[in-house]
């Protein structure tokens, strides 16, 4: 941008007179700039117009009206500050040269985000069939679901019916209610916080493998006492690895680098005074078009 004045008297408009403040009949002093300090293309000493942007679509703080800043990182939508509204707001009189600002602004905005968007795109092909096998997964995974809810159901209706009194010779515990209570002893400082879309249920079916392996069940208990605050984990690193998972989504919209939509994450959080964990499925939170 070439901000430099006309010095040759009146700024080009053959006006050669000033009055006693220095102006000519424009408004403007020797150096083309008018009282509030702008040039007659609309811009201050600094190259910024009115609104507060350089001729690229830049504020003072290097952001333009999309959030993103002069190396293309976003930041946020933009919010105007000192009085300045958005361009978009202006109306009409800052002239042509406001619109054909706001113009170009908007086309990097469009250039950048195909960028953004062409970066993360991966081939046709490719996305096909890593779509085709999270839809496997994810398929298999509820049947799995349904399955244990079905069975689960199942016991409580059975529970719930009048048995008859056991005959005095005690009999040996099954292997699926020793199973269980392994499981019940490994939960009992396991504190977990229910949720729209986990349910006790729900997260029985989660943890009931990491419960059922000695080593992971430590891993979990120690990623419960010792892991960072209010940070989403992939739920299979932490079964893995425990509170040394390095793997962290700060991003609660962010994908699994592992399994993409179809994963299951899990924070350490307070809770009266007590950590607990607390669990969330992207999958289930997306709308119903979009799954």
């Amino acid at each position: 941008m070439n901000n430099t004045p006309n010095r040759s008297g009146g700024g080009g408009h053959g006006f050669s007179h000033y009055n006693r403040d220095g102006y000519d009949h424009d408004g403007y002093d020797r150096d083309g700039y008018d009282r509030d300090g702008y040039d007659r293309g609309g811009f201050d000493r600094d190259g910024f117009a009115r609104d507060g942007f350089d001729g690229a679509g830049y504020d003072h703080h290097g952001y333009n009206l999309s959030g993103y800043n002069r190396r293309g990182h976003y930041y946020g939508n933009y919010r105007p500050s000192n009085g300045r509204v958005a361009l978009s707001s202006r109306g009409d009189t800052q002239g042509r040269g406001d619109l054909q600002r706001q113009l170009e602004t908007e086309r990097a905005t469009v250039e950048s985000l195909r960028k953004s968007i062409a970066s993360l795109q991966i081939t046709a092909d490719s996305g096909k069939k890593v779509e085709a096998d999270l839809q496997r997964q994810l398929e298999t995974e509820r049947a799995t679901v349904k399955s244990l809810r079905d069975s689960v159901s199942q016991v409580r209706e059975e529970t719930g019916r009048k048995r008859p009194r056991p005959s005095s010779a005690q009999e040996e515990a099954s292997a699926l209610s020793k199973f269980l209570t392994r499981i019940g002893t490994a939960a009992e400082r396991l504190h977990v916080i229910e949720s729209q879309h986990f349910d006790m249920l729900g997260i029985v079916v989660v943890l009931l493998l990491t419960l059922s392996e000695d080593a992971a069940c430590r891993r979990l208990h120690q990623f419960m006492e010792e892991g960072p605050l209010d940070a989403w984990f992939c739920f299979d690193d932490v079964h893995n690895h425990g509170s040394k998972t390095s793997k962290v989504y700060p991003n609660e919209r962010d994908q699994c680098d592992d399994h993409g939509y179809a994963c299951t994450f899990v924070m350490v959080t307070i809770q009266g005074d007590k950590r607990r964990l607390r669990l969330r499925s992207l999958d289930d939170e997306r709308p119903e078009g979009e799954r």
